[in-house]
């Protein structure tokens, strides 16, 4: 989604150069089964998320985009595999 297409009100206050379309937000309708509904909600009540649609949206990026990983964690765990996979060779 771009800039351009989002309405801000009467007046447009946000400069060109500070929108992020990863951070805008879309309100849908979805049906969903309650038993899901209800496996989100008690999951968020333990995290840090807070609300069931925050844990729903992050679950929903990472099946489509696949969970990202730090890529300093990344070199991180290569060096590591590669220190070990030398040592057991």
């Amino acid at each position: 989604m771009t800039k351009s297409k989002i309405k801000y009100g009467k007046k447009d206050v946000l400069p060109p150069g500070d929108f992020d379309a990863k951070k805008s937000k879309v309100r849908i309708s979805l049906f969903v089964d309650d038993d899901v509904l209800m496996a989100f909600k008690d999951a968020a009540k333990g995290t840090s998320h807070g609300e069931y649609q925050t844990l729903m949206r992050e679950k929903l990026r990472e099946s489509i985009f696949g969970k990202q990983i730090d890529p300093a964690l990344r070199e991180a765990i290569r060096e590591v595999l590669k220190e070990e996979l030398k040592k057991a060779s």
